[in-house]
């Protein structure tokens, strides 16, 4: 294959891949960088690439492909030109191949490879080779060169784009920290509000219990006078009994005395007039002695009365006795669940405030935080 049509054909497959490629890194496309470079055979004359050189002023080196534009080494100009131009040089090598002086260890990378990583490359090469020329091929085949101009901007575009993209972070990480130093904010006010209202609560709660205690402590003084009321009703009723038992023998006293008055009025009347003043004198006993039963009845009713009314009032007294005692149990659960309750405010009030402390250490933080993304954020943008 002739180097006019080795050269043709490198060209058209670099506007080709131009057009058509569509590897890009970060937004940078490797193909925006591709430098044309000659094309020579492997045993091209030194003289004819001196011509090549002459020709092409601007280019750096020339590229040594084999058939298909395989490139196989890299012949770079100042190189060449130290060997040609030493003494001697032009009588030694003019008529010998230039691919004597050529690397065929240079740096080849397909066009595809990750920017990062062809300066990467590029880097570990030795202080020798350090400036030479990158070859690029696609599927093997050459269509053209970076320099280390060419790298050098494409890291300081990659540089400048990690800049922008740490920018961008940093403005995103501090709008995020505002966001969340506002949600914070709105934490330690609300925790500050519970904090409030649970010293509230467990103020009322306190109260509620204090008032419960007295209800309890007056509960229990009710069931007291209760019990000593019901007892008063049992020793009423006794000394009723006693009244009563006492009124019967009365009762049955004045029967006798009444019988005995009857018994003497006919002792008196078989007496005749002897026995008439007796009479008169039985008489008026048995006239006593039937008010006196009469008195009795009257005493006893009254005290069936009175008993009946003792017992009706134990009776209500032993019902409201009960249900003060039961009362009495309510309001001791209810103290019981009140005091768990007193419990459960104070340890939430606990918790309302260590959330109220966590709240407030974690706002210090977020701003000191914020204080130090902005002072990044300035040196990027100074830088």
């Amino acid at each position: 294959m002739s180097l006019s049509l080795i050269q043709r054909e490198s060209q058209q497959r670099q506007d080709t891949l131009e057009r058509k490629h569509t590897h890009r890194e970060n937004g940078i496309n490797v193909m925006d960088y591709c430098r044309h470079a000659p094309v020579i055979s492997a045993d091209e004359k030194c003289q004819d690439v001196m011509k090549v050189f002459g020709k092409e002023a601007k280019s750096d080196c020339a590229v040594i492909c084999e058939e298909f534009n395989k490139p196989v080494a890299l012949l770079m100009r100042d190189r060449f030109y130290r060997r040609l131009t030493s003494r001697f040089g032009a009588d030694l090598y003019y008529h010998l191949p230039a691919f004597q002086f050529a690397d065929e260890n240079c740096l080849m990378v397909e066009s595809d490879v990750p920017i990062q990583s062809v300066i990467d490359l590029a880097l570990e090469r030795t202080d020798e080779h350090f400036y030479d020329c990158i070859i690029l091929t696609n599927e093997g085949r050459y269509i053209g060169i970076l320099t280390v101009k060419d790298l050098l901007q494409i890291s300081r575009r990659l540089q400048e784009q990690a800049n922008d993209s740490q920018l961008h972070i940093l403005n995103e990480t501090d709008y995020l920290t505002g966001q969340i130093d506002g949600s914070i904010n709105e934490l330690t006010t609300a925790a500050d509000a519970g904090v409030h209202e649970s010293k509230a609560m467990s103020e009322m709660t306190n109260l509620g219990r204090t008032q419960l205690m007295k209800v309890k402590q007056s509960l229990e003084q009710v069931v007291l006078e209760s019990s000593l009321q019901e007892n008063n009703a049992a020793e009423l009723n006794e000394r009723v009994r006693h009244i009563t038992s006492t009124t019967d023998a009365i009762r049955e006293l004045a029967e006798q005395s009444q019988l005995l008055a009857i018994n003497a009025s006919i002792e008196a009347a078989h007496a005749g007039e002897l026995g008439q003043g007796f009479g008169v004198v039985s008489e008026h006993m048995r006239h006593l002695a039937q008010q006196t039963k009469s008195l009795s009845e009257n005493i006893i009713n009254m005290l069936h009365s009175i008993k009946n009314t003792a017992d009706q009032t134990k009776h209500l007294t032993q019902t409201v006795r009960d249900e003060l005692t039961q009362s009495n149990q309510y309001v001791e659960e209810a103290v019981t669940q009140f005091e768990a309750l007193l419990e459960s405010v104070l340890a939430g009030e606990k918790r309302s405030q260590q959330m109220f402390t966590y709240a407030s250490a974690a706002m210090e933080k977020t701003a000191i935080v914020r204080s130090e993304l902005l002072k990044i954020r300035s040196m990027k943008m100074n830088d």
